[in-house]
Parts: structure tokens; sequence; C-alpha cells
């Protein structure tokens, strides 16, 4: 059986990508998403209004039981004028809403180094004994 003193305690690093986000980034939220759009459609829609950074479609539908998203524009200096110009844009037949999102992402901090409460045995000899479990 192995033994207390043979386990050793690992630190590891959170393993998901960190994004910066861009101070001058404006999001805009879309609604009436239709199913099965994809971003490659959207970054042909909206590319040619400015500088498209970023396109994410949420994984639910909204309280009104559309689909929703939002598209992220760096180096927008006037926000009204833009969503103006955002109104009216069809994807496979449907009129997307949009309007000026009312929060923006959040940053994930993504440097944290945390200690898991699991432990790895040093020996990967294990003795399971006849019901097959450790202990």
């Amino acid at each position: 059986m192995v033994g207390a003193s043979e386990w050793t305690e690992v630190r590891r690093k959170k393993n998901t990508t960190s994004r910066e986000i861009p101070k001058d980034e404006t999001s805009f939220f879309v609604t009436n998403i239709p199913n099965g759009a994809t971003k490659s459609e959207f970054r042909k829609l909206f590319s040619h209004v400015g500088r498209l950074t970023d396109i994410y479609f949420g994984d639910k539908r909204g309280y009104n039981g559309k689909n929703f998203g939002f598209i992220r524009y760096i180096g927008v200096d006037q926000p009204k004028e833009m969503e103006k110009r955002l109104q009216g844009v069809q994807c496979r037949g449907k009129i997307l809403e949009i309007n000026i999102a009312k929060h923006g992402r959040k940053p994930l901090n993504d440097n944290r180094v945390t200690t898991a409460k699991l432990q790895v045995p040093k020996s990967k000899n294990f003795d399971c004994g006849a019901s097959g479990f450790v202990g």
C-alpha cells in the first residue's frame, strides 16, 4: 500500500488563454441572430465597417428567446454613429438588432498559480487488493 510519505503536493498554472482588452475597444450587443449563423459570416458582414477584433456568440438564448452575441471593434471614435451604421444588417434573411453593449467584457486574470488539493504518488505501483480499490 502507498504510504503518506510517498505523495507529493503539486502546483499547477491555470490552463486558459490570456487576453488583453484594448483600451479603445467598443462592444456591440447583437440579437436576433439566426440559428446556425457562423463567425465567418459575421466577419464578412461586419469587417467592412471598422477594425473588427472579436465575435462572440452566447451559448444560450437571451431572455426574449433570441440568439445573441457581441461584436467588438477598436478605434471607434463615435460609437453612436457606428451603431447607426450597423442598423439594418441582415443575416440569413433576418434583420439583426444591434446596440452599444451596456457592459464591457471583464479581463481574464490567468497568471494565477494555484496549489492543487490533489496529491500525486511518487510510485506508479498501487496495491488495489482483491476489491480493485486503493485502500
